[in-house]
């Protein structure tokens, strides 16, 4: 017998011809971690042989990873997890306890482990009762009682405890709460730490509480408030005129910024980043953004230029600039004008000619103009445009070595049907799935492409709003 196995007295109480007293420990935590789950009836035979403390043997004999899928196994019997709740591997005692069949002995052991960790992982326990989350919630250790408050979104009582606790980190996870109750942040938002304040203030508060937050003397706190999505317009009105420029940073590009709200931001303002932000915000005023298409930096420039309500003036006078990326974002403005759209093409600068060939406003002559570039990524933003005429897409599609260019094209909603056909039968697999993508796909190729032998394209064409019903039907059902 190897002398891992155990002391001489040990092996002087081993039956002859019998297993090793641990091999038959071994064996049981196996069948304990085992599917046919028969261990109650080898723990019976077991208990009928004097082989010492089970704890001992159980945990000398049994590798690691028996151990871990026993202490998982909610069929293990009592005492095999009475002997692995002493366990001295740390991921035992861990994998046990987020075990469902634990018992109340069990649960009271893990409970009092010494390690933090192992108390930590009694949270998710789904058969910790009342009295052991109460338990829980007075843990000494704070990372518990942080980890009890953030996973444990159903007990207000227990959110409201731990609203009230000592250290921060715990009233943090509580305001952290997806589920916690409004009852619970009234209480937070008076908390006497702004971290907390401004964990509450990024919630969808009554409006009394978030003028209360946005008054606060904490430049965090403001800055939370600005940043919540569900912030009234009138408590962002208010603070466009906080002295803080990360305030009106993050008011330059919230979604309810009113216009004069970005008016008093952008007057108030010298950062570039807050400026160009304004300058992006659809609801900018146009008088603002005549003033921001004159500023001495070309990123606030280009940002006016970009923007559909940039006044025809200013979009014509950002269109003389000698900067090339302010004169691609005229090209690129929706609003910007045909004859002004033809002057910057006739440049032949690369980049305003891909401006212009995403323009969904650009006329079809110059999108003919355009489709004869050299420049591939100019041929294949015409390509993509919806507005592309078809002789231009027909033109496109005979060019060689453009693949990218021709996927562009399958999947225009402009392509003739006798060039969806031809890349129907190609052998690009990602140039079929956009055939089969194309809204304007007829039945019959759509019929054709849900035999694809490619999945993906067959999921495309099958998942096509023309197709009828029933044949999607008919699919899903063989696939």
């Amino acid at each position: 017998m190897p002398a891992s196995v155990g002391s001489n007295q040990y092996q002087a109480r081993r039956r002859p011809g019998s297993l090793p007293a641990v091999t038959k420990v071994g064996s049981l935590v196996a069948q304990a971690a085992g599917p046919q789950r028969r261990c109650g009836q080898i723990w019976g035979v077991l208990c009928a042989e004097p082989v010492g403390p089970p704890h001992w043997s159980c945990s000398r004999h049994p590798t690691l990873e028996q151990r871990q899928t026993a202490a998982r196994n909610p069929a293990s019997p009592p005492e095999i997890l009475e002997m692995l709740s002493r366990d001295h591997a740390i991921s035992v005692r861990e994998a046990m306890a987020r075990n469902s069949g634990l018992p109340s002995t069990v649960l009271e052991r893990l409970l009092a482990d010494k390690l933090p960790y192992i108390r930590k992982s009694m949270v998710y326990n789904p058969g910790c009762a009342m009295q052991h989350l109460r338990r829980l919630a007075h843990d000494p250790a704070p990372e518990v009682r942080e980890q009890l408050a953030s996973k444990r979104p159903n007990l207000d009582w227990l959110l409201d405890q731990l609203a009230q606790d000592q250290a921060v980190r715990v009233r943090l996870a509580v305001a952290d709460n997806q589920e916690c109750p409004i009852t619970v942040l009234r209480e937070l938002r008076n908390d006497p730490d702004p971290r907390v304040r401004a964990r509450v203030a990024g919630w969808a508060l009554p409006l009394d509480w978030t003028w209360e937050l946005a008054r606060d003397h904490d430049i965090n706190v403001r800055l939370a408030v600005a940043g919540n999505r569900a912030c009234p317009a009138e408590v962002l009105d208010e603070l466009s005129g906080d002295p803080e420029p990360d305030v009106r940073q993050i008011l330059a590009s919230h979604p309810n910024s009113s216009g004069p709200v970005l008016a008093r931001v952008a007057a108030a303002s010298t950062d570039i980043y807050t400026l160009e932000r304004a300058a992006h915000h659809p609801c900018c005023p146009p008088g603002t953004l005549e003033q921001l298409s004159l500023h001495s930096r070309f990123q606030v420039r280009q940002a006016a230029a970009a923007n559909p309500a940039c006044p025809s003036g200013a979009l014509r006078r950002l269109g003389r600039e000698k900067s090339y990326k302010v004169q691609a974002a005229v090209a690129r403005n929706p609003v910007c004008p045909p004859d002004l759209l033809g002057q910057l093409i006739q440049r032949g600068n690369p980049d305003v000619c891909h401006g212009a060939a995403r323009n969904p406003s650009c006329p079809p002559e110059l999108l003919n103009q355009l489709a004869s570039s050299q420049d591939v990524s100019t041929c294949q933003a015409v390509a993509a445009n919806p507005a592309c005429p078809s002789g231009a897409l027909r033109r496109l599609a005979g060019s060689q070595d453009l693949l990218s260019t021709h996927h562009a094209v399958a999947g225009n909603p402009n392509c003739p049907p006798d060039i969806l056909l031809q890349f129907a039968q190609s052998t690009n697999s990602w140039l079929r799935e956009n055939v089969a993508g194309n809204p304007a796909c007829p039945q019959d190729l759509l019929l054709q492409l849900l035999r694809d032998p490619n999945k993906d394209v067959a999921s495309k064409a099958a998942h096509h709003p023309q197709l009828p019903p029933h044949v999607l039907a008919l699919w899903q059902v063989a696939h």
